[in-house]
């Protein structure tokens, strides 16, 4: 199975209640939020388990677009209550023909639904000098921008779903750790394979990256300062 890279950012939602998340939710997204969650555990009198999604509310706007909001914590705080107090865990969806697009929200990060159309190894190869196609790789980042922009982040990283760097999975699950924590962990397990991409950008051109093919970056910082190439090249 290939290795994807995914995008983690910060995020300033109201995570205080599903209802007050969907509401937040649809007016950054000027869209419609169904909200709700999966029965996926029978609880006698309470759920059924036959996985069906069970609708809670809607937050409409004026707008075709309709996400689903769906809480994975909702039945485990019905039977463990103290062990899932405040927890954070939902992911939002919404179909586009037969396209699903989708992103996950904990309580101060959420996984991007930006998806780079390589894998991972590829990725990191515009940095090592062996592959130059920066207009699909700007294009991938300024996807993550709009997102973390209207979410309320500030910065990404881009890590390898199944490399050194899928840790952050756990962290993530945690449900604790701010944006700025797991950065400073990444830092401290990677060093300098935790590679800045506006400050590379920025010191190189294309004509002077080193060809390192044998040292892949483990991880990346984006800060969306620096982009290789114009809106219009991409």
């Amino acid at each position: 199975m290939g290795h994807d890279i995914q995008a983690v950012s910060g995020h300033n939602l109201n995570t205080s209640s599903m209802e007050s998340l969907a509401k937040d939710l649809s007016d950054r997204l000027d869209a419609t939020i169904v909200y709700g969650y999966s029965d996926d555990t029978f609880i006698e009198g309470i759920s059924k388990g036959d996985h069906e999604f069970i609708v809670l509310g809607k937050v409409e706007k004026g707008t075709k677009d309709i996400w689903t909001l769906r809480d994975w914590d909702y039945l485990d705080r019905i039977v463990e209550p103290t062990k899932y107090e405040g927890s954070v865990s939902y992911d939002l969806t919404i179909e586009y023909g037969r396209h699903n697009q989708y992103l996950n929200i904990y309580k101060y990060v959420f996984e991007a639904s930006a998806r780079y159309d390589s894998r991972w190894w590829c990725f990191c190869r515009h940095f090592t000098g062996e592959l130059d196609h920066w207009p699909g790789l700007d294009f991938f980042r300024r996807c993550v921008y709009t997102e973390s922009h209207k979410l309320g982040g500030k910065a990404a990283i881009y890590f390898d779903d199944q490399g050194p760097s899928a840790f952050i999975f756990e962290m993530e699950d945690f449900g604790t750790p701010t944006f700025e924590d797991i950065v400073d962990k990444v830092k401290e397990k990677f060093g300098e394979d935790f590679l800045n991409i506006s400050e590379f950008v920025t010191k190189y051109d294309d004509t002077t990256i080193p060809h390192k093919p044998d040292k892949y970056p483990l991880a990346f910082y984006d800060d969306f300062k620096v982009f290789r190439t114009k809106w219009d090249e991409e």
